[in-house]
């Protein structure tokens, strides 16, 4: 049995990435993982955690160093062997580091570290490289993707698709500063690939995210009842939330997806389909997520399409899945730890 501890923010963002991980290990080792919480006290302890575990060594191997800055935190027993401690996310950092040091075990952390000292961990996971030994970089973060190819048949009847007809998902996110969408993209968007979908014999399947406004989701409510020849399914984030984005890639020839959202990019990529990325007039994407839509572009995995150029999509345009999933990658590099006597 090898003992996996996971901290985790409760936040779902980060802690797919983790999980992911964990799938990939889970399919080679029989594993325990065991989730420790990490609830900072009060938001500014980050700031002086940064300078304590960068400049000072006496917290080292410290319980009650742990407890004064994180609330609720019970620890696992010291005397259990862990082979591997993995966290996603900035307030779990400090707590990933110190676990590390108080357990005698390796460490994963994958998000940026924010002045700490890489040394700290034993591998860090990015989608951009910042030159440190330790790194692993990964195209895309190492979700984990369950989708449900044994069930196709039992889905497309649930959602009355026609099997002869070919079936699209349109993921929509939300206008943000490095990608501003109008109401009227919104409406230009759903028209074009609704004029494609009639044109090439298609059926449409479209959900919304938490970052959609509720305002752009009663201009797509009225776009479906207008469509429901064509739209066979329409999920509303916040009118009424549904988990179909499994189902949607597991039906999908032809996935749609706003260019502002990273991790419905990164799943539809991890599907395996083909992939169009919607942007703004005047997309603006900066730092590190340009370096990855640019990177997604360079390697052919998406294919990004201004608003009004949606209609003159001819599906030809050359598209490469995903080979090395990432999840896999990072496994490789940490293999090592779980090929020992140790537990």
């Amino acid at each position: 049995m090898k003992n996996i501890i996971l901290i985790t923010d409760k936040k779902a963002g980060h802690e797919n990435i983790s999980k992911g991980i964990i799938s990939e290990i889970k399919k080679h080792h029989n594993i325990d993982v065991i989730e420790v919480d990490a609830k900072l006290r009060f938001s500014f302890f980050k700031h002086i955690l940064k300078l304590l575990i960068n400049k000072s060594k006496f917290w080292y191997k410290k319980s009650w160093f742990i407890k004064l800055f994180y609330k609720q935190v019970n620890l696992p027993i010291k005397e259990k062997n862990f082979h591997l401690i993995i966290s996603t996310g900035g307030t779990t950092s400090f707590l990933n580091i110190m676990l590390s040091l108080y357990f005698e075990c390796p460490n994963i952390y994958c998000s940026s570290l924010r002045g700490l000292n890489n040394t700290f961990f034993s591998y860090i996971i990015s989608i951009v490289s910042r030159s440190y030994q330790n790194e692993i970089v990964v195209d895309i973060a190492p979700l984990s993707l369950n989708l449900e190819y044994d069930n196709i048949a039992a889905l497309k009847q649930s959602y009355h698709l026609l099997s002869y007809k070919k079936t699209w998902a349109i993921l929509i996110g939300s206008s943000t500063k490095e990608y501003i969408f109008s109401k009227d993209d919104f409406n230009n968007m759903l028209e074009q690939i609704i004029f494609l979908a009639r044109k090439n014999n298609a059926e449409l399947l479209i959900t919304t995210s938490r970052r959609t406004t509720i305002e752009i989701e009663k201009l797509l409510l009225d776009i479906y009842h207008e469509n429901k020849d064509v739209i066979k399914k329409m999920v509303l984030y916040n009118i009424k939330p549904e988990k179909v984005m499994m189902k949607y890639f597991t039906l999908a020839d032809i996935i749609f997806c706003t260019e502002d959202s990273g991790s419905m990019i990164t799943e539809a990529i991890l599907s395996k389909k083909h992939i169009y990325t919607i942007r703004a007039y005047n997309a603006n994407p900066q730092k590190v997520y340009k370096i990855f839509i640019e990177k997604l572009i360079l390697n052919q995995y998406i294919i990004s399409i201004d608003i009004d150029y949606i209609s003159n999509i001819t599906f030809q345009e050359p598209i490469k899945r995903i080979i090395h999933m990432p999840a896999e990658v990072v496994y490789k590099q940490i293999k090592i730890f779980f090929n020992t006597t140790k537990g």
